[in-house]
């Protein structure tokens, strides 16, 4: 049976990634992807295309193989889909190689090597991302988790990989997020701004080298003070602090940064929410 969610032709960020790498072989006719014997999100791309996929058993295989073709300068994705063991690597890797992953220990392993790790907000920011992976000179890693299922809101630009992207603006405070954390947040800074408190939040879809790792990003927030200059840098930011957070409803989550900003707020808004 069909549930409301995907009649309304809704998708998780997964999902979605399965449903872009079907359309992968037509889209990108360069492309190869490096997947184990059962092709998990890369299912759709093997049938498409079988003669541009490679089978490798193991994660590390998978990785070395994927390496290979990308030093041989054609884009080429390495699919570890829930997987054990790559913690150790190979993650010296070179080449247009996208390492794509719906396993939070791979994108934390990919981090902690190096590698730059691209994770969607909404469902709507798997292509995009996707595009943007494959477009670069280096390797990197698309985290796509299981939740915030969806079109990103209207208003919401495309997600950016040079720079934050804002998805509310106030003067009481600076929250970031990345990856399923983000629409919580994005909905929980306008339950917020209807009490008082306006806050400015900013996803990254690619998380920094170093002081936000995915781990972090997937249970937790960066809470800072205002928001400084056009654009809203976060270079040079010593004010930021990481603050666990539910992956829950926006309540949950106004609570929790209500809770933070108590914490070390001047007096104004913020203290005077009962």
């Amino acid at each position: 049976m069909t549930s409301p969610r995907e009649a309304a032709g809704l998708t998780s960020p997964r999902q979605a990634a399965a449903r872009a790498l079907a359309r992968l072989p037509s889209d990108h006719t360069g492309a190869v992807v490096v997947s184990g014997r059962d092709p998990g999100l890369a299912a759709g791309f093997v049938d498409a295309a079988p003669a541009r996929a490679i089978l490798a058993p193991s994660p590390a295989s998978r990785l070395a193989v994927a390496a290979g073709a990308a030093m041989a300068g054609r884009p080429t994705l390495a699919v570890l889909d829930q997987v054990h063991g790559v913690a150790a690597g190979p993650w010296d890797l070179g080449g247009p190689l996208v390492v794509l992953t719906d396993a939070l220990a791979v994108a934390g392993a990919a981090h902690r090597a190096g590698t730059r790790v691209f994770q969607p907000a909404w469902a709507t920011d798997v292509e995009p991302l996707l595009r943007a992976a494959l477009a670069r000179a280096r390797p990197c890693c698309l985290f796509v988790h299981s939740g915030n299922s969806g079109d990103r809101p209207a208003g919401v630009e495309a997600p950016q990989t040079r720079r934050p992207r804002v998805l509310a603006e106030g003067e009481t405070a600076t929250v970031v997020t990345s990856g399923r954390l983000a629409a919580p947040v994005a909905a929980a800074a306008v339950s917020l701004a209807k009490r008082g408190v306006a806050v400015t939040v900013l996803e990254l879809a690619a998380l920094p080298a170093a002081g936000f790792p995915p781990e972090d990003a997937d249970a937790g927030l960066l809470i800072g003070g205002p928001p400084r200059g056009a654009g809203h840098p976060l270079h040079g930011r010593s004010d930021l602090r990481w603050v666990a957070a539910p992956a829950a409803g926006a309540d949950a989550v106004a609570d929790v940064l209500l809770g933070a900003l108590r914490a070390t707020a001047r007096p104004g808004p913020v203290d005077q929410q009962e």
